[in-house]
This record gives structure tokens, sequence and C-alpha cells, in this order.
């Protein structure tokens, strides 16, 4: 998120790569902005998980619903937290699918990784709730 990623259009330039296309749609080079924020595979990502998770924010940037979550003041911050924690595992689970894309030769479905997410994000959310945490907020999270 810091564009310190090698991306391919880095690693084209200095010679390493023949071409600079991305890895999980080929159709554009593979920039940080591009395989965050406007790859197919990565809106898709941030469409779904922002729809299961209650994100009501109509931009797709993750800098700007980050924003929006730590803006909002209606809501708990129980939904909050696991709404940050959702934005920020889609992030790890693109570079992810980038990686396997260039080690393994193998995208995964934007349906596998979203499920990934969802079971990730619910899973660590449920570990880590604080002692003291609203009936409501828990039932919210176990119907995630």
């Amino acid at each position: 998120m810091q564009h310190r990623l090698q991306t391919k259009e880095k690693l084209h330039n200095i010679g390493v790569c023949e071409d600079e296309l991305c890895l999980i749609c080929g159709d554009h080079a593979e920039t940080h902005e591009h395989q965050f924020f406007n790859c197919h595979f990565s809106k898709e990502c941030v469409s779904r998980i922002k729809a299961w998770c209650g994100v009501q924010h109509q931009s797709l940037s993750f800098f700007q619903i980050i924003d929006w979550i730590a803006r909002r003041r209606r809501g708990s911050k129980i939904r909050r937290f696991v709404q940050a924690a959702a934005m920020e595992a889609i992030a790890y689970y693109i570079w992810r699918v980038g990686n396997e894309a260039y080690w393994v030769h193998k995208v995964q479905s934007i349906n596998y990784t979203v499920k990934h997410i969802q079971n990730i994000v619910k899973a660590r959310s449920l570990c880590c709730l604080p002692k003291k945490v609203s009936s409501r907020d828990k039932e919210w999270i176990e119907s995630l």
C-alpha cells in the first residue's frame, strides 16, 4: 500500500521481466494502482466484502473506505474494527493472489478469495473480541 512492492511494471523497467502485464488479469500493466484498485479482480473482491460486512461507502478505494470507517460515529466500535480488518485483509489477499500467480502460475477465483477473506476475518474477529462486548455485536460477527 506504500508502493514498495515489486510490481511487474517496476521489474520490467529494470529488465527483470519480459512484460509488465498484470499477473491476475493479464489486461493492463501491473502497477500498485491497478493491482489494488483498478483490476477487475480487486474491484469485485472489494465490492463483495463491502456488502458482506456492511460498508455502505460508494468508493472502491481502500484509503477512502478506511477513512470513512474511521470517521463514522454511528455503529459500534466492534463493527468498525471488523470492517477495517476486512479491508486490510483484501489488500493482503490480493497481494497473495498475485504472488501465487507468479510462483505457482495459478490464479484463485474471486469466489474462493472472497470466501477465504470472510472466513479469516470472522474467525480472527471472534477470537480477538474484548471481554466486554455487547451480545448484539457478537451475534453480528457470528452471523457474518
